[in-house]
Parts: structure tokens; sequence; C-alpha cells
């Protein structure tokens, strides 16, 4: 966003032309479902491994993702592809207007959260994720919502967008019994308190362990948690990459947080091809070393 494109624009057209922009690599094709990706690319060591993007049809609450919002069923009653291949990721706190955090447009650049607020109200259809973090800002826990705020549209299938919710968890709590339920939040924070008080019972990945691709929950856990394709420097958002075995599948590797990771395409290939090897000494920890040859 600081290639002059949007110079002299106010926040409304800057919305407009954010929400009317998408490109080919930014709203990739429909896939057939978490549990049928297609396989032809083989396992690691052979060729390129992956199940890319979170985006196939049935999105984050198809089989394998265990905390979706029971909330409502998603509604598909909205034509409009709003926000094609868009994914912002703001801080719970700025949308209720308790703080002024910057928001960020995965791939674009950082919002000032007044545009923040007014494109989340405008991205009711999307995906709608939630990050939950520590005290030092580590990701504990993640899912998705069909919870809207008043006045904001709900999901929509035709939407590919994505709007991730970040919140502490001792936040989350402190406003889960906040009786004044601030400016229309309510269903929102109730949701994302009801499943953070269910995941202690929940083991996420269990079945994820001896399959090759990643299950919907725990592919956005991971996208959650890396943010970008992991390579020194690159800074491809993680929803456009591989789910990396750091260990390869083909080697035994487990299907699990502690042997994934995103890599861009290009990467990926450096990484089978190009004279690099890549370490995972712990979950999200990643460390690209580069072989003599």
């Amino acid at each position: 966003m600081t290639d002059g494109t949007y110079t002299g624009l106010d926040d409304t057209s800057i919305i407009a032309l954010l929400t009317s922009t998408a490109t080919r690599q930014a709203d990739p094709p429909d896939g057939d479902g978490d549990e049928s990706r297609d396989d032809r690319n083989s396992a690691d060591g052979e060729t390129i491994d992956d199940s890319g993007p979170d985006d196939g049809g049935s999105g984050d609450g198809a089989a394998g993702d265990d905390s979706t919002s029971s909330t409502s069923n998603d509604q598909s009653a909205q034509p409009a592809r709003t926000g094609v291949g868009m994914e912002l990721r703001v801080r719970l706190s700025t949308l209720l207007g308790l703080d002024q955090y910057s928001a960020e447009l995965a791939g674009w650049g950082y919002l000032h959260a007044e545009l923040a607020r007014e494109l989340t109200s405008t991205l009711g259809g999307a995906r709608w994720r939630f990050a939950l973090t520590d005290e030092q800002g580590q990701l504990t826990h993640s899912g998705t919502t069909y919870a809207r705020a008043t006045g904001i549209s709900p999901r929509s299938a035709a939407s590919r967008a994505i709007v991730e919710l970040q919140v502490p968890t001792d936040q989350l709590r402190t406003l889960a019994t906040d009786t004044t339920n601030p400016n229309g939040w309510a269903e929102v924070i109730t949701d994302l308190f009801r499943q953070l008080e269910n995941r202690a019972h929940l083991d996420r990945h269990l079945a994820d362990g001896a399959r090759r691709a990643p299950g919907a929950a725990l592919r956005r856990e991971l996208e959650t948690r890396d943010r970008h394709c992991t390579m020194i420097g690159c800074r491809a958002p993680a929803r456009t990459a591989d789910k990396d075995h750091t260990l390869d599948h083909a080697k035994h590797g487990p299907t699990s947080d502690g042997n994934l990771g995103n890599v861009c395409r290009h990467d990926h290939r450096l990484k089978h091809e190009g004279g690099w090897t890549l370490q995972q000494p712990k979950p999200g920890n990643f460390r690209w070393i580069r072989v003599n040859m």
C-alpha cells in the first residue's frame, strides 16, 4: 500500500478500491474440500507436496475443524464476492473502540484503526477467524466464528476474504464479563469465550498425524501462527503457501504443528531442489540452512 496507488484517496475510496481489487493469485479456484484434495503433486521429497491455502469448498468448518462456531449456519444469500482474496488482521479491542492499534492487510501493509473498522464492517461475508494469545503475544488457540456485530452482514459462501480477530485471552475473559456489551459486539465476544472454555476438551489435531495433508483446523492454526512464508525475508502470506512437512512425509514425518510450516511454492522448491534444508527445533521456530553444493 506504499506504492502510490492510494495517494490522494480518502478512506471511502480506499475501501472501495480494496474490496474491488482481485488477482488470480489472491483468489485460487474452489477446491473439493479438506478431505479430498488432489494428491497428484506427490509427497515431500519427490516433487512439491501440498494442501495449499485454506480455500476448500467447505471452508474452515470442513471435516478436520473442531472449533467452528455454532452460533448460526453459513449464509449464502449474498452473491457478491466482496473483498476477494483479502485477509484483514485486526485487534478485537480496536473494533470495539477501546484502542487505536493499526490493522494489517496480509501482503499489502498496515491500516489505521478507523479504516480497519470501516473495512471490517464491509467484510461480514468473509470467513471470520480468531486468534487468542497469551501475555507474551504467542498464539494459544484459534478458531472460526459465524457471529457478527450488530449491523454487519452474515457469512457468505461467495466470499473468499478472511477477517482475523486478534485478542489476548485475559482481555477476552474481561470482555465476557462486561455486561455493557460494547458497541454491539456481545454475540461475537460470547461465541469466542464459549470456544475458549470448550477448547480444553478437544484434541484438535489427533486425526491429522497419519494424514498427508492437514485438516482445516490445523491448516488454519499454521497460517495464524506463521503469518507468512517461513523462508528468510519472504513475506508471502501464509494462506497462499504450501503446508510443508519439515521432515518429509515420505520419510515418515508426521502431519502435526511441530512438523509443518508455511512455505511459498518458490521457497518450497528451494528446499527440495535448490540446496537448502529446513529445521524446526520447536513448533513455529524455523531454521533455514544453506547446503554447500
